[in-house]
Formats: structure tokens, C-alpha cells, sequence
């Protein structure tokens, strides 16, 4: 058995950006749950705060691509690497916790996915 490549990719349009105060609002409610994982409320925010560190801060375990032509205004961040069933990238456990949190979605009146609250496609 050899090592696998993994990776986790985030999509999002320029004007769709993400709302991170009302995601830790509806957190901070109790109106999140988890799926895959234990985590507390402390847990789920702290998961927000450091995803909001991936997508806006300078890292060196992702990679950014901005598109030009017919698709410009969309972001990209891609992260992964090669593992032995250890996690390739701290970037790539922090999507991925995120990815396993909903959160109550005032607006359709039901738990959405937050990545997808978030705008992340």
C-alpha cells in the first residue's frame, strides 16, 4: 500500500462573500449541528474563525487561483497532498471540519451545509 493524494478545493464569485458574523451568530445560538465529528460550540466557532484565516489570510499550504476571461470574478483555494492516512495540510483539516458543521438557515428555514451558507459552491 503506497500513499493516496487528497485534496479539498473552495469555489466562491466575488459577490458572493462569505458572511462569517452571521455563521458564528447562528453557531453561537445553538442553531449548528455536526455530522462525522464531536465538537461544541467553542469548537465549531474556533473551526469558523481558522476557515476565515484560509480563505482571507497568506498561507503557504494553499494555493490561490484567481480566473480571468469568461470566469473572471471566481476564487479558487486548493489545498492537499500526498498521505499515509495522516492529514496532508493543517488547510485541508479545516475545511474539512467545516464542511461537517450546518447551521439553521433563517432564509429556507432549514440546516444548510455551512460551507454552503457561506457561498462556497
Amino acid at each position: 500500500m503506497g500513499a493516496d493524494f487528497c485534496s479539498v478545493t473552495l469555489l466562491w464569485h466575488n459577490d458572493d462573500l462569505p458572511q462569517w458574523d452571521k455563521a458564528e451568530q447562528l453557531i453561537r445560538d445553538g442553531k449548528a449541528r455536526v455530522s462525522e465529528q464531536e465538537l461544541d460550540t467553542d469548537d465549531m466557532v474556533e473551526a469558523l474563525h481558522n476557515l476565515k484565516e484560509v480563505v482571507e489570510g497568506d498561507r503557504r499550504d494553499i494555493d490561490r487561483h484567481f480566473l480571468m476571461g469568461q470566469l473572471k470574478g471566481w476564487n479558487i483555494i486548493v489545498t492537499g497532498g500526498m498521505t499515509w492516512g495522516d492529514s496532508p495540510t493543517e488547510a485541508f483539516d479545516i475545511i474539512t471540519t467545516c464542511d461537517n458543521i450546518s447551521v439553521f438557515d433563517p432564509d429556507l428555514g432549514c440546516y444548510t451545509p455551512l460551507m454552503r451558507f457561506l457561498k462556497f459552491v
